[in-house]
């Protein structure tokens, strides 16, 4: 795998690759627009992808509710998955076809048990063809 870290992730072995789990969240309360740092982790870390050839999956997360479904994703998710990977595209210099894009399941989220706020955010799936 190419290196590809960065100080805003953390990055987890994953399959055939790495899980890239960003630190801060990114979108706003139950918005799918992202922060003015949520669009700059994006676009550092997009950087990070120019020249490389990797597959890369954008799963959006949602924030867990009490009543709220454990699995199934959302159409929030995905709005952020698409969000996001508009933004990683354009800094990766790569078409937006080139990301795949889901929603995780709402149980799936990157920093449980923490601030609801940290999982407002995308994690990506960092795979070599």
């Amino acid at each position: 795998m190419p290196p590809l870290a960065s100080p805003d992730v953390r990055l987890e072995p994953s399959g055939t690759g790495v899980r890239v789990v960003f630190l801060r969240g990114m979108f706003l309360p139950d918005s799918t627009t992202l922060t003015p740092d949520g669009r700059r982790q994006l676009e550092s870390w997009g950087q990070l992808l120019r020249g490389k050839d990797v597959r890369v999956t954008v799963l959006g997360h949602g924030v867990t509710t009490p009543d709220g479904p454990a699995t199934g994703g959302s159409t929030t998710a995905v709005a952020r998955a698409a969000a996001a990977a508009e933004v990683l595209a354009d800094a990766a210099g790569k078409p937006l076809t080139a990301f795949a894009l889901r929603s995780a399941e709402q149980s799936d989220v990157p920093h449980p048990g923490g601030d609801p706020a940290l999982n407002r955010t995308v994690t990506l799936q960092v795979d070599l063809p």
